[in-house]
């Protein structure tokens, strides 16, 4: 008997995998901005709760202080609030300011 030397190999071929990774890469390239669009849009909806917190605490504080508004955010803790929140939105994390109106400012431009 002659054995067969040459086997058939069974596996993909490279036209195969480069159809693949295409496809891949095409539905990657169309679902991805769309994924962090909405991580975008969660972060602005978490300050605008944060600006809602701090207004609320400011308006407590003006209440028990005779209507004079705190200096800084950090006058309200511990009585107001736990801790002063950070706006979540871009590369570094923004902080809160009192404006002349007395409400809560973002330093990143976001108003309720």
């Amino acid at each position: 008997m002659v054995q067969n030397f040459y086997q058939e190999v069974q596996g993909f071929t490279l036209i195969e995998i480069l159809i693949v990774i295409t496809i891949i890469g095409v539905l990657s390239a169309l679902v991805l901005p769309r994924f962090f669009v909405n991580l975008n849009d969660a972060d602005i909806a978490t300050c605008k709760s944060n600006l809602s917190s701090l207004n609320e605490a400011i308006s407590r504080y003006m209440y028990v202080n005779g209507g004079l508004p705190p200096a800084v955010i950090g006058d309200l803790i511990p009585n107001y609030l736990e801790r002063v929140p950070k706006c979540p939105v871009g590369k570094s994390t923004g902080a809160y300011l009192i404006g002349t109106d007395n409400l809560a400012i973002c330093s990143n431009g976001h108003t309720l």
